[in-house]
This record gives structure tokens, sequence and C-alpha cells, in this order.
């Protein structure tokens, strides 16, 4: 988009566009903008973006936060909107795991019309978990609660159709679905579906933690360590993988182990968001963690809930 007018294109695709990397005009996370908001726009949208070309944006009209940067795309110049509902912020994604994302864009070299990729993901939608999780989550807003326990349904069969070989799935959308568990599994189930996931995908850290946290809540604390430190070495920069593993060494008694490695995350200011601290606190409390640590972890929580959330920026 903002090299189209240099590069003097007749035809631009966008999918789940972005109007600035550092929140100018449009709305950003909190988390983006202390890492982003310095960064300087050699180029913007408003000087960047061809007057001349067609233009075409593939978006989620029920994602608000894509809504929000493709209308700030439209103020600067008229655009051509491809709806993608509920692919979330992955549009390029839920079009190839529907098969339509190739077809799109050899259609937009072959000036073919960007509709028919989109009525093919309309009706291919209900073949990948993560849109029809997003459906789900929509019909509960909604009050839908039949139509929701349809789709945590499909989700469930899409899941278990995917771990017997069938569909590829996003790994990701899988263990989404594994989280709903209640009607759709047994927790016997369900750990031996995230057990299988996790042995399939050994660099996959959010199965090992997933895989970690059932195990926890069936009292196989050993093993729930071992799962999480597995996770550990996967991602060494998600803290909140070691926020969990200092609470199942807390659980397994080594509480001096537990506060080193909450203390770890404190001076590393991670994870950056207040509530992945809040889901911790009683537990950690429950679990033997000392008063000090305890208010250590209520300061921190303090400053990060101080911090003004970066939405957006003067113009």
């Amino acid at each position: 988009l903002v090299h189209s007018r240099a590069l003097g294109a007749t035809r631009v695709l966008a999918l789940s566009p972005q109007f600035a990397i550092n929140g100018r005009k449009s709305p950003w996370l909190p988390a983006w903008g202390r890492e982003t908001g310095a960064v300087n726009e050699v180029i913007r949208m408003e000087g960047g973006l061809s007057p001349s070309a067609e233009v075409f944006l593939g978006f989620d009209p029920l994602d608000a936060f894509d809504v929000e940067h493709v209308s700030r795309i439209q103020e600067v110049r008229p655009v051509n909107l491809i709806r993608v509902g509920f692919a979330g912020h992955g549009t390029a994604d839920a079009l190839a795991k529907t098969g339509q994302l190739g077809p799109l864009v050899l259609g937009m070299l072959g000036d073919q019309p960007a509709e028919g990729a989109a009525s093919g993901y309309r009706l291919n939608r209900s073949q990948v978990i993560g849109p029809v999780l997003r459906a789900r989550s929509a019909s509960l807003k909604a009050g839908k609660d039949r139509m929701a326990d349809r789709l945590g349904n499909r989700s469930r069969r899409l899941t278990d159709e995917a771990l017997s070989g069938g569909r590829p799935q996003q790994i990701g959308d899988l263990l989404q679905a594994l989280q709903l568990g209640g009607k759709y599994w047994t927790p016997e189930d369900r750990l031996a579906r995230v057990e299988r996931l996790a042995k399939e995908n050994p660099t996959e850290a959010g199965a090992h933690i997933l895989h970690s946290r059932l195990l926890r809540d069936a009292g196989r604390l050993d093993e729930a360590f071992r799962a999480a430190s597995f996770a550990r070495k996967q991602a060494r920069k998600d803290h909140r993988i070691l926020l969990f593993r200092a609470l199942v060494r807390a659980e397994m008694g080594d509480l001096a182990s537990a506060e080193t490695e909450i203390d770890a995350c404190l001076l590393a200011r991670a994870p950056a968001r207040a509530k992945e601290w809040l889901a911790m606190v009683q537990l950690y409390r429950r679990a033997g963690i000392s008063e000090g640590v305890l208010a250590r972890i209520d300061q921190f929580i303090g400053e990060l809930s101080a911090t003004p959330a970066v939405t957006r920026s003067a113009a």
C-alpha cells in the first residue's frame, strides 16, 4: 500500500491491512505501542498510496481492530472491500485454508473479480476451525446459545478429524478448540488429544504449556513440570510460561525456585499485561509464595495498570 505510488502500481491487494506501524490515527495494542511508538514512518499512507491504482482490502468486518485500520485507509482514497467474515486478523491464512488465497491472488493478476474468492471462502469456512470458533464466540455474544453449541461441536469434530490425519488446521486453532473442554470433551479425552498434539508438534510451545496445564489439573505435578519445562525450551522469551512453571514448582513444594522464577519475570518486566499476573496471584498465595514476593507482584500490577493504553495518537 505505502509503496504503490512509487512503484506505479495499477492494482494493489492487501489482507488485514494496517494504516500505520506506530499507532498514528489508528488503534494499536499497548504492548506494540511500547515497542513501535518511536518508529519513524519514512513513507506515510497518505503520501505513499497510489491515487489511481485499483486497491482491494481483504478483512474481517467483525474484527473491530481491522475495521478501524481499513477505515483510516478509506479516508485517504476510495478502495474495494473484500469481506472475509470470521477470519479474524488472519485473513490470508483463512483464505489459504479454504483454498481461496491462490485464486484470489491469481485472479487479481488475471483481471478476475475478487467476489469469486470471497464466495468460495464463505462456502468452505465451516471446514476450518478458526472461523468456526469465531462464529461460536459471536453467537455467544448475541445470546444464540444453541447455535454456539452446534459450532462448538463442529469444532470438536474438525479437531478430531485433523488429529486423525484429516484436513490440516492451524495448530493455534486446534489448541483454542481443545481449551473449550466442558461438554465437548471429557477431561481424559481432552488430555489425550493435547498429549498427541504436543508429541506431533515438539517445537510448539503452546501445545506443551496446554499439556502442562491439563496435567496439573489432573494432579500430575511432576509431569506438568516436565511439560512446562519443555515449553520453556521452545519459547524462552515467553514469560507466561515461566509464571506458570513457577506455580507448578510452588505446588510441588519448591518455593525457593518458584520465587526465583517469579523474580526473573519481575526483573524482565514481563509479561507486560496486568491480567497475566492477576490470574496467578491467588494461586501463588494458596501455593505458599511469600508475602514479600506477592507485594512485589502487586506493585508491578499497579504500574502496568497505570500505564495508559496506546490506542490512538495525534496525527
